[in-house]
């Protein structure tokens, strides 16, 4: 009896755990040859701005970390002291992005991501 539940367990977790899906965004990165103390993810929904996310930029590190409730939210990164923003394509995926003075490069993301990418090419 032992033996036939512990195999039912190892069953559940073997395929249960590939279908589990991402709880939350997590979005890192880096500046290179740019500074900022703070970044924030902001959203515009109907004229109205929303700060999704805030960290502070350590060693040009950053982390933000979070939930997009629904599938897919457009945001922008905006980084203190910088002029331009960072338009991502947020969903509940990992992000890591090079920041420069002559624009970002992000990689990861979802299908929305891949789709915004194209697009954008």
């Amino acid at each position: 009896m032992k033996k036939t539940g512990l195999l039912l367990i190892l069953i559940g977790i073997l395929f249960g755990a590939p279908c589990a899906a991402q709880e939350g965004y997590t979005v890192s990165g880096r500046l290179n040859g740019v500074s900022a103390g703070r970044v924030c993810l902001v959203t515009a929904d109907f004229g109205k701005a929303d700060t999704l996310a805030s960290a502070a930029v350590s060693g040009g590190n950053f982390v933000l970390t979070g939930t997009v409730p629904g599938d897919v939210r457009m945001a922008n990164l905006v980084f203190d002291g910088l002029a331009n923003r960072v338009p991502l394509m947020l969903e509940n995926a990992m992000y890591q992005m090079q920041i420069t003075a002559d624009g970002a490069a992000v990689n990861g993301g979802g299908e929305a991501t891949r789709l915004y990418s194209e697009f954008n090419k």
